[in-house]
């Protein structure tokens, strides 16, 4: 969905009484933060199957990869300087990190934090053939012995993209638009090359101006797949209407149903 029709849902599954009431930024605010809930639930790696209550990582459930795969930077190449990397831009969860080793990808594994020295631990002591990393405030840090690395390769998952409606009404001009940004016509036509958008659509615009009567307002959609923008139009509706805990429950409890 486009962010218009997504705000069309959130009010479809608010109260239709009160859904008039609340205005684009307020649903824009509450998108955001049904986005966040959605993107933490779908990451957090200490979930617990149904069936055998063992617990699993979200990368091994080919559903969840499904619904965070436009986020998931895969392999991201890191200079290593001094042994460390600076944090990859858009940085939000760590997945995986490798660490280039003659020419070759080896699996780097986190150090916990309770754990200063593995120097002493012959069963756990970093080498070039198990390597070990550290999250810092600034990056990466990596532990392989007495070497060094140049490269590393980190998976991780991004900050999705801010849903935002900007509502500042944009008129014809040749220097108004910025290329491959989204728009929507409030009203009139407006006319890019030989392509008319009418009032109530959405496009993405080929080049910087327009002609016509139309007058466009930006606006940002979410970058998460399609499939999952209902029930994060769900979560949103919840947040307005203060039911947020009651949707929690209700899918604590389906959850448990399917246990049972």
């Amino acid at each position: 969905m486009n962010l218009p029709e997504m705000h069309d849902r959130v009010d479809f599954w608010a109260d239709t009484v009160k859904s008039p009431r609340y205005t684009r930024k307020q649903r824009d605010a509450a998108l955001n933060i049904a986005i966040d809930s959605f993107v933490k639930d779908r990451y957090d790696n200490i979930k617990v199957a149904d069936r055998d209550r063992v617990p699993y990582s979200f990368e091994i459930v080919e559903r969840i990869k499904e619904e965070l795969y436009t986020i998931t930077e895969i392999d991201y190449p890191a200079l290593v300087v001094n042994n460390q990397t600076p944090t990859p831009p858009e940085f939000l969860y760590h997945i995986v990190s490798f660490v280039e080793v003659a020419g070759k990808k080896v699996l780097s594994i986190p150090k916990p934090y309770v754990e200063n020295d593995l120097s002493q631990n012959s069963f756990a002591k970093p080498s070039l053939d198990q390597p070990v990393h550290r999250r810092t405030p600034t990056g990466f840090k990596y532990d392989v012995g007495s070497a060094s690395i140049n490269r590393a390769f980190i998976s991780y998952m991004k900050i999705p993209v801010q849903v935002k409606w900007n509502e500042t009404a944009i008129t014809a001009g040749i220097t108004v638009l910025v290329p491959g940004e989204v728009y929507y016509v409030v009203s009139g036509t407006a006319i890019q090359g030989a392509t008319p958008h009418i009032a109530d659509t959405v496009f993405t615009s080929l080049g910087t101006g327009f002609v016509g009567t139309g007058i466009l307002n930006k606006v940002t959609n979410c970058n998460l797949p399609v499939h999952t923008h209902e029930e994060i139009c769900k979560i949103a509706s919840s947040v307005l209407t203060g039911t947020f805990e009651d949707y929690n429950k209700s899918q604590k409890i389906d959850m448990e149903s399917k246990r049972a």
